[in-house]
């Protein structure tokens, strides 16, 4: 369900604001389970060649919030910029469709800030197509004219990601726990402690925000190696304990933020009208910037709570890209 809510306010002087509302609710998101690991007790019987049993449940929600903000303005009849600023939030409880959730006892604990969801986020573009020769729409404005250039600037608040303790749940269910269990383990409690900084130079350092390693900031899941796979299935022993749960929200801690600029510069050869072609035909030499000052933007910190680079990028996004293209229309 898709709701929106818009109004606008002419400033004079070719200025025109806008300031909006937009939302959604979203109901029955489909979430995958292994029903083997809460399932499994002595008492069960089991087949020795199945370790998992998968169940889908539709039992998934999610929403999205958002304040808008434009301001948009034409200086003349041939340069207009934009400025629009997004303050939203989306939450869910898993961000892709079959989800498998981190603790599936209590599938609640699974709702919290989308995988994509940026608190803030500012996007400022211009286009220039100036007119070189007014009033001639000859030859020479076809040859010297049909310039444009454009960019645009993107820039958000950092994505959320969650600590875990990996490899936590084989210890407990050698290794049945895949595919909808609980691969990962969320920390039991957070001690706090930890920066906030969101900046680049904050994810190529050392641990990021945690410099003391992440044991010191949250205590990790405690868990007791279980039997053998072998004695579960002879009824000789039961699976260990079901892991406690998490003492951390999912998605409760911000990854670097984004900073990109990208611009295009286009030049249109206008042909002369011929019966084929008609009185429109043109051939456009185009260049496309991506991140034309070369800003480095960090990625995917690393989760693993045990891991000696715990909070620190692991990837970068590309660097400056250019693009050419030539295009013949008539």
């Amino acid at each position: 369900m898709h709701f929106s809510l818009e109004t606008q306010y002419d400033l004079g002087s070719d200025w025109v604001a806008t300031i909006g509302y937009q939302g959604s609710q979203t109901r029955h998101l489909t979430r995958q389970y292994n029903l083997y690991v809460p399932f499994s007790t002595s008492s069960t019987p089991f087949n020795p060649v199945v370790r998992h049993l998968n169940y889908y449940a539709n039992d998934g929600t999610a929403n999205f919030n958002a304040l808008l903000g434009q301001l948009r303005h034409r200086f003349s009849r041939s340069f207009e910029a934009d400025a629009q600023y997004r303050w939203s939030k989306s939450m869910d409880a898993g961000s892709n469709n079959f989800a498998n959730g981190d603790y599936q006892y209590i599938p609640s604990t699974q709702y919290g800030p989308s995988d994509y969801d940026t608190t803030h986020a500012f996007k400022l573009y211009a286009v220039y197509s100036p007119t070189i020769f007014r009033g001639n729409k000859g030859w020479v404005e076809k040859i010297a004219g049909g310039w444009t250039v454009s960019g645009i600037l993107n820039a958000h608040s950092g994505f959320p990601w969650t600590p875990l303790t990996n490899n936590a749940c084989d210890a407990v269910y050698q290794g049945s726990c895949g595919g909808g269990g609980n691969g990962s383990l969320r920390p039991v409690a957070y001690l706090g402690g930890a920066g906030t900084s969101s900046s680049t130079d904050t994810f190529k350092q050392p641990n990021g925000n945690f410099p003391n390693g992440g044991l010191a900031y949250f205590v990790p899941a405690t868990v007791t190696v279980g039997p053998s796979f072998e004695d579960i299935v002879a009824g000789v022993a039961s699976p260990g304990p079901i892991p406690p749960p998490p003492g951390i929200g999912r998605n409760s801690f911000r990854g670097p933020r984004y900073f990109g600029v990208d611009a295009t510069l286009s030049k249109s050869f206008g042909f002369p009208e011929m019966r084929v072609l008609g009185a429109g035909a043109k051939l456009e030499i185009r260049a496309n910037f991506f991140n034309v000052f070369n800003k480095l933007n960090l990625s995917n910190p690393q989760v693993d709570i045990n891991n000696p680079n715990f909070g620190t990028a692991q990837d970068a996004l590309g660097g400056r890209t250019i693009e050419m293209q030539a295009r013949f229309s008539f």
